[in-house]
């Protein structure tokens, strides 16, 4: 009944805590120290400390009345000293019982190597588990790890084994202590039930764990300490208390492993099948917890030369494992199931496996059921539980989302088709305040109304994150003008005007806007630490648009459903075609010991007392709201100037190889980008380093990029392993054309285009970076993917990251190999040209190209736009044969997939497969084998010959369907 209370008690207080935590967010700031949740909003230093106290007072007590309970007869069997144990105002006096153990222990253990060999690991693998996790947050990701290891080694595989195994040895090392002590000696295989012996070792490894915690942190204190300074290093008990809660699951696993032992005996078959039971369990948990924190402990299951962080190598079943009752429930679930796997089998003392086998299979079948039933009960009980509570949260998360977007179009729509005046001249001073954590905004704006009817109504948009707090402080109106706010919601402002303005009238507006919970409104996917203040004094980056943006045509949301919504949009488009560019002067202000680094293009920079001032003036191809802030006191920057361009890389010390990697593939990319899409639209083009974990970048369509600080550890020299980085910047670059100079209005498909043309010239370069095999290999990953996406047409295709970075590119690929490479170029930078500075849609481009392409060519963008009609072959085998006079035959067996078409109404129905089709295989550009297949065939296999045995055989095929085209390819290897 002890363990089983002990069981039920920790899967309870999980539970309850997780539910808690949904209910009530005060909760939050207790929950995190069991590693349920990791939170946002850290509180200040005290309040860290008494929540923690608050916490482990609760469990204590309950964990106290809990074992008093349970243990009432088995105490009072033992001296009244061992009794005293158990009653709070007399627990620290029994020192005969309770210190003399530990003071037992203390000299016992440190005598033994072995333990102090395992201490001395522990220490290691804490510092390196710290290291990757808090440099993964703070933006150093090697700076430890160069201490102990060498940086080719992968930390990430090594800590969490070395904990494991730590936990394993831990309990077994105290047991021996015991076993040899002549005052408490014990049997393995006897339970132990004096409370003051469990007591003694609970204690005993709590401050054996504290001692491993205060070297660990020591050690990253020495190496911060080392590599960044005094004034940018935390105080030693913030990290003392950050590595506490980082890694309390360690202790609770431990003592889990003790009180196991005690109270079943070692020798008991039940407790080596639960031990493997348990430490499989917890294996589990690490792959859990390394699949959430992008550590790369699988590393081994995926291929080298595809390690795109677009590609998941890790099965489904880490997902389901990493949840929030985690820790709590699924590892006390497998301990319940151990006792009362105990409990039906007896104990016994013999040694033989054999003979304990043998005494376990005369277990009456009763016992042997009910544990099956318990057992299945257990599983199907937690799963269940596990999966309904993550549908219902993911449900929940999608009502609030649905609910937020209905309203917020709802009020939208209300004022969307009311005349806008257009933006003349805008002026913005930006202040800084990291150590406060918020942000001043103060604009200006000239506005002119240039249609020939009257406003009474403005509207704008915030483009931020709704995690952004912002506070409208003031608007102001130059006479005789006033304003008021009638409408808000999220990041939109309606404002209605005492006095209509005019045709050709103009108004001047100024307000204050106040962003607080800046990190929070920084970069997309940005991690931020708890542990914020270091965040601030060394490394912050975050974009942000902060000018009042008027959007037009609808907004990012607005997809137009009726023929007049549309022939409006198009009044519209052609109306204010020219709004987006005006003349916009930036100032932005911060501590003086910080970097600035902004959209546009520098004009000047001054310093007042403390503070720093830069003025950026925007390129006139930039959005309104386009600018980035990138401040640290830390970084370096390294450049290079070419063909009337300069390219500048900011990056933190540690990182110099991979900075100038970026800075020279950067100068590559934008060389052959303006070969094919013509000159690059800005002057200065600013790549700065992001603080985050995820290993991704963006940019704002303006003249900066920021690419997080994983890519900057790549090597960018590599040619033999294709490097998602070099992707990932090809595209980013590939924007300054594809979003900067060509802009999309937010109609459906818009995303599609620029996403999908960048995606598509990143891929084409591809050719320029690896070798031929290596690069078609990546293609063939973004044609099976895109293959699997038949949600909808492309022209009305949501913002799916399948739709945007497979099926686009796939799709833009098809066409370019279809009408030539050359002529697709050609197509699209002609209609970058004409189309510079307005807004453009999807259907637009497709009207485009199809004009400038035969009949049977436009077909085919029908088919990948309109009507999402898809063709492909699924290759079940390829076999090649040598044969004489070093010739080959290849034999490939392959099927032709049910062709599905989705029209607008969404109605899916397959294709009549019949007709003709054309296959020819070509190696090179050169055809070595063409042939004609009746369509019906849907399963065929071609044999044709190859004149040489090359160790590498890369074959192309294109197949044709009368007036539709296909293009694809496979590889053999001999």
């Amino acid at each position: 009944m002890l363990g089983i209370s002990i069981a039920l008690f920790f899967t309870a207080i999980g539970t309850i805590l997780n539910r808690l935590e949904e209910i009530n967010p005060v909760i939050l700031v207790f929950t995190d120290i069991f590693g349920f949740s990791f939170i946002s909003k850290e509180p200040l230093i005290s309040n860290f400390i008494l929540s923690r106290i608050f916490i482990i007072s609760i469990t204590v007590i309950i964990f106290y009345f809990a074992l008093s309970h349970y243990s009432k007869n088995i105490l009072y069997a033992y001296s009244s000293s061992t009794r005293r144990i158990c009653k709070i105002p007399y627990l620290f006096y029994s020192s005969h019982s309770f210190f003399s153990l530990i003071r037992f222990h203390w000299l016992y253990i440190w005598q033994r190597k072995t333990f102090l060999f395992l201490l001395i690991i522990l220490t290691i693998g804490l510092t390196i588990d710290a290291s990757s996790s808090f440099n993964d947050q703070f933006g150093a990701t090697q700076f430890p790890s160069s201490l102990i290891i060498s940086n080719s080694f992968n930390k990430y595989e090594l800590s969490p084994l070395l904990l494991i195994v730590l936990i394993i040895f831990i309990p077994l090392n105290l047991f021996d202590a015991l076993r040899n002590n002549k005052f408490y000696r014990i049997s393995y295989a006897t339970p132990i039930s004096n409370i003051s012996i469990v007591f003694s070792i609970v204690i005993t490894f709590f401050i054996l764990f504290i001692l491993c915690l205060i070297i660990a942190s020591g050690a990253y204190a020495i190496a911060a300490l080392n590599r960044f300074g005094i004034d940018n290093l935390l105080s030693f008990e913030y990290i003392l208390l950050s590595f506490f809660r980082e890694y309390i699951i360690f202790f609770f696993a431990g003592c889990g492993f003790i009180l196991l032992y005690l109270i079943l005996g070692r020798k008991s078959l039940a407790v080596v099948i639960g031990v493997i039971i348990y430490y499989i369990s917890l294996l589990f948990v690490f792959i859990g917890d390394t699949y959430n924190h992008n550590w790369y402990l699988l590393s081994y299951f995926y291929i080298p030369e595809l390690s795109n962080s677009d590609i998941n190598p890790y099965p489904s079943i880490f997902q389901l494992f990493y949840s929030g009752l985690l820790y709590s429930y699924w590892v006390s679930l497998i301990t319940a199931l151990i006792i009362i796997l105990s409990f039906i089998y007896p104990r016994t003392e013999e040694k033989n496996i054999k003979n304990r086998i043998r005494n376990f299979k005369r277990i009456n079948y009763g016992k042997k059921y009910l544990f099956v039933v318990f057992v299945i009960f257990f599983i199907v009980l937690s799963s269940a539980y596990l999966i309904i509570s993550y549908h219902n949260k993911e449900i929940k998360g999608l009502k609030e989302r649905e609910q937020n977007y209905e309203q917020y179009f709802k009020l939208y729509k209300k004022y969307l088709y009311s005349p806008q005046p257009e933006i003349i001249n805008a002026e913005f001073d930006l202040d800084l305040f990291p150590q406060e954590k918020y942000v001043l905004v103060k604009g200006d704006y000239w506005l002119k109304n240039i249609d020939s009817i009257n406003i009474d109504t403005l509207y704008f948009t915030m483009p931020l994150r709704e995690s952004a707090n912002i506070k409208f402080q003031q608007i102001k109106l130059n006479s005789p003008h006033k304003a008021l706010i009638i409408d808000t919601i999220n990041h939109f402002f309606a404002f209605k005007l005492d006095k209509s303005l005019k045709p050709n009238d103009s108004v001047f507006i100024t307000y204050q806007l106040r962003l607080e919970e800046i990190y929070n409104a920084g970069y997309r996917d940005m991690h931020i630490s708890p542990l914020w203040t270091l965040v601030e004094s060394r490394y912050f980056v975050m974009t942000i648009g902060y000018g009042l943006y008027r959007e037009e045509n609808g907004g990012k949301n607005f997809i137009p459903k009726t023929l007049q919504e549309i022939n409006h949009f198009k009044v519209r488009n052609r109306l204010h075609s020219n709004r987006i560019n005006p003349k916009i002067k930036c100032i932005i202000s911060s501590p003086n010991n910080q970097v600035i680094v902004s959209d546009g293009n520098l004009q000047k920079k001054w310093n007042i007392d403390s503070r720093a001032f830069y003025e950026y003036n925007s390129y006139p191809e930039m959005d309104l709201f386009n600018f980035s802030v990138i401040t640290s006191s830390k970084f370096k920057k390294i450049y290079i100037e070419n063909n009337g361009y300069k390219i500048n890389v900011f990056y933190i010390p540690q990182h110099e190889k991979g900075a100038q990697g970026i800075l020279e593939t950067s100068n590559r990319l934008i060389n052959n980008y303006t070969k094919i899409y013509g000159q690059l639209p800005y002057k200065t083009i600013n790549i700065a380093e992001a603080a985050s974990y995820r290993g991704s970048g963006g940019s704002s369509f303006g003249n900066s990029i920021i690419i997080q600080e994983e890519m900057f550890n790549y090597d960018f020299s590599d040619s033999i392993h294709i490097n998602s980085a070099k992707i990932l910047l090809a595209h980013e670059i590939a924007h300054f054309w594809f979003g900067g100079l060509l802009k999309t209005s937010y109609l459906s498909g818009a995303s599609i285009l620029t996403e999908g043309l960048a995606e598509y010239s990143a891929i084409e370069q591809l050719n320029n970076f690896y070798p031929f095999h290596l690069s078609r290999k990546y293609i063939e990953i973004i044609i099976k993917r895109a293959s699997n996406y038949e949600d909808s047409p492309l022209n009305q295709a949501s913002n799916d990251k399948y739709a945007l970075y497979n099926k686009a590119p796939a799709s833009f690929r098809r066409i370019s190999m279809e009408i030539g490479n050359q002529k697709f170029d050609t197509l699209l930078r002609n209609y970058i040209n004409i189309s510079t500075g307005k807004f453009v849609s999807l259907q637009d481009f497709i009207n485009y190209i199809q004009s400038n392409i035969s009949k049977s060519d436009s077909v085919l963008i029908d088919e990948l736009f309109l009507k999402n009609i898809q063709y492909y072959f699924n290759i079940k085998k390829a076999k090649i044969k040598s044969l004489k006079k070093n010739k080959v035959e290849i034999n490939v067996d392959f099927q032709i997939k049910e062709t599905i078409v989705m029209d607008e109404s969404y109605k899916s129905y397959p294709i009549n497969n019949s007709g003709l089709i054309d296959i020819t295989f070509l190696r090179k550009d050169k055809i070595i084998h063409q042939e004609e297949l009746n369509l019906n065939s849907l399963n065929t296999t071609l044999s044709f010959n190859l004149n040489e045995t090359p160790d590498l055989i890369v074959l192309d095929y294109k197949c044709k369907f009368i007036n539709k085209a296909r293009k694809n390819y496979f590889e053999f290897k001999n």
